[in-house]
């Protein structure tokens, strides 16, 4: 069955008239009762680690770190863990950062070269000039909550992306180099995408989760039913979306404060979420130069997906050429996301929605309502149940309606490296 896909955007409604304004109040108001945290986001890679022996390496790095000031050292360590979460999934404790700083000094610089502490003086060393983007994000009490925001990945499939000469041979060429060895392989798994491997990956794809998700283990539970459905038991390099909600099931204080956030992140507000998709995106595509990136987010996840692209698109032309290899499905999303928003050729989207979703319709930024026709970017999906399955809510992501209405664009991603084949 084809989707169902028209051709042309009409102009907004009243009621999104009324969505803009109440995002851009809410956005106002939060920022001046809690203020922002200012991060800074990576748009080059920073120079290496100068050419020294260790035990002198390691001294001028103790000696960055011992000029720093309580709070600044805190940070440091906060981004140690981070950009370890990155790679490995498993670590855990409150203290990590500061108990394993030295036990990968070339973590460590990076840490101090994304918070701005590396200076020209220090051997080949460079400071931040234009290479650090100053982003302003709000606080942890109002726009993040829970265990915060953070970086997750599949434990139990590290090193399980897309195998090479198994999807093909554009996406080979696209990351790996002119030629195939290997013969192609079946480009479905079953009923989802893409045969998994232990070896040689040759790409990634990224999810960011919804509204009311309070613990990591519950997002890895939906991330390994999306990388099942979706993308054949792959692994997922994830930004986990924290709620202020303490259990699933759900509360009336915690919805209201999670809806606060989204729409002031709707309303210009850039939020730690956001920040974290951004520079993921900007670390794997500047490792990968002739990559490009998938990025998958459900409900909320969409708004601070939309936060992320437009912060690489306000950040400069060398950021707005990255955003162009960025690739996005968004399911059920609360920010319907229109590529033509951001101004970087490249970028495609596809948004999935179902019109008998009322989490969405007519609530989402963009959703589309009757009388009002969508653009080629908004596929609206059929809804069917399936007694087999339990995954029939019209907001549930997993469903397989999302999974088949999806499989076109998800085929045509791993053949060209673009949703819709130029």
């Amino acid at each position: 069955m084809e989707p169902n896909i028209t051709q042309a955007i009409d102009q907004g409604t009243p009621l999104d008239l009324l969505k803009t304004l109440s995002s851009s109040v809410i956005k106002s108001v939060a920022v001046s009762l809690y203020g922002t945290v200012p991060l800074y986001l990576e748009l080059e890679p920073h120079r290496p680690l100068p050419d020294l022996d260790l035990e002198v390496l390691r001294t001028f790095l103790l000696e960055a770190v011992a000029s720093l000031s309580n709070s600044e050292r805190a940070a440091l360590y906060h981004k140690v863990w981070e950009l370890a979460k990155m790679q490995d999934p498993r670590i855990h404790g409150p203290r990590w950062g500061e108990l394993h700083a030295l036990d990968d000094l070339p973590r460590l610089y990076t840490a101090l070269c994304r918070l701005g502490h590396t200076t020209a003086d220090a051997g080949s060393a460079g400071g931040g000039g234009d290479r650090l983007h100053r982003v302003e994000v709000l606080p942890f009490q109002f726009g993040e909550g829970g265990i915060g925001a953070q970086y997750y990945s599949l434990g139990e499939r590290l090193g399980r992306d897309p195998e090479v000469g198994r999807i093909g041979w554009a996406i080979y060429s696209l990351f790996w180099g002119p030629t195939l060895s290997a013969p192609l392989g079946p480009l479905w798994c079953m009923r989802g995408l893409i045969t998994p491997s232990s070896s040689s990956s040759s790409c990634i794809h990224s999810f960011i989760n919804g509204m009311g998700v309070p613990t990591l283990e519950h997002a890895g539970r939906d991330a390994v039913v999306l990388s099942d459905r979706f993308f054949g038991g792959t692994n997922l390099h994830a930004v986990y979306n924290p709620t202020h909600q303490a259990h699933a099931d759900g509360s009336l204080t915690g919805f209201a404060r999670d809806a606060l956030r989204m729409k002031a992140v709707e309303g210009g507000a850039t939020s730690k979420q956001a920040y974290l998709l951004a520079q993921l995106w900007l670390d794997y595509l500047h490792a990968h130069p002739r990559a490009k990136f998938l990025q998958v987010a459900h409900s909320e996840g969409a708004v601070h997906l939309h936060g992320a692209l437009r912060l690489l698109a306000r950040a400069g032309p060398a950021a707005t050429r990255v955003l162009g290899r960025v690739q996005v499905l968004a399911l059920c999303p609360a920010h319907f996301i229109n590529p033509a928003t951001y101004a970087a050729d490249g970028l495609q989207v596809v948004n999935f929605v179902k019109m008998e979703d009322r989490t969405i319709n007519p609530w989402g930024t963009g959703a589309p309502v009757p009388g009002r026709r969508v653009g080629p970017h908004v596929c609206v999906v059929e809804h069917r149940v399936r007694h087999d399955d339990v995954h029939n809510d019209p907001h549930d992501f997993m469903s397989w309606d999302y999974v088949d209405a999806a499989r076109s664009w998800i085929d045509c991603f791993f053949q060209t490296g673009d949703l819709v084949a130029r």
